[in-house]
């Protein structure tokens, strides 16, 4: 729209120094002083006219620039956005996935914990029937080395 208003303001342009060009070859007869103000004064305005024309032509030329100019400017923010986004979407996923990664370790840990207690639980035991009988003076020496020989093994597999 605009380079067709620029077009036509070139070609008006054109015209009016076709005119001028012409009516110079035309060999003019006497014109009266006022028909010559006239003319000078049509040209003044026509001149006026033309300067207004490329005026309005080169503001529009820079708004039509400031306007791609924005756009651009707009299209930027909008892939940053976008790619902030992703970046924000593949953090959460990341996030959520060690999330589920703890869950489990701490599942496992716990299963740990649970076998530690388990067996000192079993060694505590195998501790208490050697004590007892210790104290009552049931144990053979056979006997002593038994029990110890299961304490250590436990506390091996432990």
């Amino acid at each position: 729209m605009k380079s067709y208003l620029f077009m036509g303001a070139i070609l008006l342009a054109q015209l009016s120094f076709a005119q001028q060009v012409t009516d110079s070859l035309i060999v003019p007869m006497a014109k009266t002083e006022a028909e010559l103000k006239a003319e000078k004064e049509t040209l003044k305005a026509e001149k006026q006219q033309l300067k207004a024309e490329k005026q309005q032509l080169k503001a529009e030329k820079q708004q039509l620039k400031a306007e791609k100019k924005a756009q651009k400017a707009k299209e930027k923010a909008q892939k940053e956005a976008e790619r902030a986004e992703k970046e924000r979407q593949k953090a959460l996923v990341q996030a959520e996935k060690r999330k589920k990664e703890y869950a489990k370790l701490q599942v496992k840990v716990q299963g740990m914990r649970t076998k530690i207690a388990d067996k000192q639980s079993e060694i505590a035991k195998e501790k208490n029937k050697f004590e007892m009988k210790k104290m009552k003076g049931k144990l053979s020496p056979n006997d002593e080395i038994k029990y110890k020989e299961r304490i250590l093994k436990k506390r091996a597999a432990a």
